[in-house]
């Protein structure tokens, strides 16, 4: 280990340990009791898989009854797949082509596209760098080690076993026996290379969780399969349990727990209810109610906003609900009402995030994860889960926002569901600017127009990045301004860090200091926000005409001389355009940069007095005004954008920068035009100066 490694590490180790010492003594003492357990695992560790788990009673239930207790069984094979032919006839085709890739040891990972894992698969080996993770006992890694060059999601996303769900449901649609030889050659491998406890894919309950969601679909889909014998099917049953006492083992607590949390009570409510003749299941089933159904009301704000503050894992988490009310409907079991409520408060949020072409801002972390990805879905895209909520609770505005159930809906809810669907009136209503105050968030919406701003997040700030009074902008089919993604988490903490700086995000610097000082504390997933940043809200209004928003931080009130920054946007519904006022309030004298990262397109600069840029768009142009101030200069520069996990591009980036005594103040407009249309800027600053 280098030398200049070493103290960094030594800080976050220290770091553990105050927190830790911080910690509710219930939640310390639960988290020591795990500990000890996992010492007495390591040294008693059998690394044989048990076979106890699945007696002649749990297979003649899941043959007989496993209908009513999960989403597919063989009994539904010929009607599911005659809906999807009939509904979604290039989702079969491709299906069948993705299995192919998969039967070839090809597999999408993340933002990387298909990656080729060779022949026999390394279930610990990190495909991009190479690395490769010693089987240890999970208590021993450090999933998170800075001494490493590797990114621990890539290696857990294989293991999450999606490819399987993949080709079981090529299997179902093709009956091709390739599928289901692929399928048990692949699992029985993972099984010999991974025995419990053992090895990078143990380190994390919610990774366990998530593999056991698809192992459970694998099993339904291959369930009459002749390759995937009885035998077979014993022992994938019984790792399953297997699964389930390790993450009721090692359940991620801690005073502030997020997605990952919530997400191990999922895979405990999942199998104690599948496999309910297991014995302990009925533990399981307890433990997994609680966790879920208390989590909705802890980790969602009142106005359905999921307090990790980032939307990528917002949609995540409200696909882990919209399973969990699915799963227990199907058996019987009415979630609390309480929960429903707030879930259907989450479908509104996204509802008013998604934009018009479907997808959503990246603001916050984003690994474009999943709990299941039934259709090679897009991960920036979140309209399946508006068609799964439309369904489930009988909303049209849902619809109108998901004008197709989607083959994914259809595997997950079945022809019930699609009948469900459409029989729901179709009623397009306009979606319109709406509040999220105590989520953060604030929309506004117009005709082809779309601009969300960021706020404040009152939860942990694990996946939060220093976006305070940021905002995109999306006009007409084109996100136009963007908020540039995260880009990676554990590979590179200079990468992770330049993505979650103030500067990566379209709001102001002041003296180069960062917004907030969660870049300073050494962990990658900070728990703890900093106080010190706090948010006003000083104004809202939603008008039929005209929009406008004004709020405030104190993120750099903390400099020797203070400053606040204040930001009032106004939008303008008629004409399409946004004004932005940047005001700096406080003491002494400060350089203050503001930045709008653009999407890959062409931007020039038009003019200087005043000064204006324009960003050629495919329907449409932005032009971007700014109005005249002293010692005020505008410059297009280049910086970097991650449309998806771990892919990295070059993009445009506007900064505006002044120097000069505080207060200072910083206008300018956003305004959609035809393409290569006559811009009158000073019309629109004179009008824009006469804002108050």
């Amino acid at each position: 280990m280098s030398d200049a490694r070493t103290p960094l590490l030594m800080r976050a180790r220290g770091t553990k340990v105050a927190r830790a010492l911080r910690m509710p003594v219930p939640i310390l003492a639960e988290k020591l009791k795990q500990r000890c357990r996992a010492l007495t695992d390591r040294l008693m560790a059998d690394a044989a898989w048990r076979t106890d788990g699945a007696t002649s009673e749990l297979l003649r239930a899941l043959r007989d009854r496993g209908r009513s207790r999960f989403f597919v069984h063989p009994a539904d094979r010929r009607a599911l797949v005659a809906a999807l032919q009939a509904r979604e006839p290039e989702a079969v085709r491709a299906t069948a082509r993705a299995a192919d890739e998969v039967c070839s040891h090809r597999v999408p990972l993340l933002g990387r596209g298909a990656v080729d894992l060779g022949d026999p698969i390394d279930w610990h080996r990190d495909p991009i760098s190479g690395l490769h993770w010693e089987l240890r006992h999970h208590s021993t890694i450090d999933y998170l080690d800075l001494a490493r060059s590797s990114d621990v999601r890539l290696v857990w996303e294989l293991s999450r076993c999606h490819q399987w769900v993949t080709l079981g449901q090529a299997h179902w649609l093709t009956g091709d026996a390739r599928y289901a030889a692929a399928f048990v050659a692949q699992w029985e491998g993972w099984m010999a290379a991974n025995p419990p406890g053992f090895g990078v894919n143990w380190t994390c309950a919610m990774e366990a969780a998530i593999r056991a969601i698809n192992w459970l679909w694998a099993y339904f889909l291959f369930a009459e399969a002749p390759a995937f014998d009885e035998g077979r099917q014993r022992r994938l049953l019984s790792a399953l349990a297997e699964h389930a006492r390790f993450i009721l083992r090692n359940l991620e607590i801690g005073p502030r727990p997020g997605n990952h949390y919530l997400t191990d009570g999922l895979g405990l409510l999942t199998l104690g209810t599948v496999l309910r003749e297991v014995h302990d299941a009925d533990a399981w089933l307890a433990r997994g109610r609680r966790i879920v159904w208390g989590e909705v009301l802890r980790q969602i704000t009142p106005d359905g906003v999921d307090y990790e503050r980032a939307i990528g894992y917002h949609g995540y988490v409200l696909h882990c609900l919209l399973f969990a009310v699915s799963l227990c409907q199907r058996n019987g079991v009415e979630p609390p009402a309480a929960a429903l409520e707030r879930i259907e408060r989450m479908l509104e949020f996204t509802l008013a995030y998604t934009r018009p072409d479907g997808t959503f801002p990246a603001i916050g972390d984003a690994d474009d994860g999943s709990l299941l990805d039934l259709e090679r879905r897009t991960p920036r895209s979140h309209r399946a889960l508006l068609a799964a909520g439309a369904t489930l609770f009988g909303r049209s505005d849902l619809k109108a926002a998901a004008p197709t159930f989607g083959a994914a809906n259809l595997w997950w809810l079945g022809p019930a569901g699609l009948s469900a669907y459409d029989a729901i009136p179709d009623k397009a209503e306009p979606v319109g600017s709406r509040a999220f105050t105590d989520g953060g968030f604030f929309v506004m919406r117009g005709e082809g127009r779309h601009l969300v701003v960021s706020g404040p997040g009152r939860g942990p700030a694990a996946h939060l990045h220093h976006d305070l009074l940021s905002f995109e902008c999306w006009v007409d089919g084109t996100a136009y301004v963007l908020d540039p993604g995260t880009y990676g988490y554990s590979g590179s903490r200079e990468w992770r860090n330049r993505f979650r700086s103030t500067a990566s995000h379209n709001t102001v610097v002041v003296d180069d200091h960062e917004q907030t000082r969660l870049l300073d504390d050494p962990s990658l997933f900070p728990v703890e926000s900093d106080g010190a940043a706090r948010f006003t809200l000083r104004r809202w209004e939603v008008g039929d005409d005209l929009d406008r928003f004004d709020g405030e931080h104190t993120g750099y009130t903390r400099l020797p001389e203070p400053v606040v920054h204040r930001r009032q946007i106004w939008f303008h519904k008629g004409q399409g355009v946004w004004v932005v006022r940047d005001a700096l309030v406080g003491e002494g004298t400060h350089t203050v940069r503001g930045f709008l990262h653009l999407a890959p397109l062409g931007v020039t600069l038009e003019s200087e007095a005043p000064w204006v840029v324009r960003v050629t768009g495919a329907a449409s142009d932005l032009v971007i005004a700014w109005s005249p101030e002293p010692g005020l200069s505008v410059t297009v520069g280049e910086g970097w954008l991650s449309q998806h996990y771990g892919a990295i591009q070059a993009a445009p980036v506007v900064t505006y920068q002044k120097r000069g005594v505080v207060p200072m103040v910083i206008t300018f407009v956003l305004a959609p035009f035809a393409t290569g249309g006559a811009v009158d800027a000073d019309g629109l600053l004179r009008w824009a100066r006469g804002l108050a």
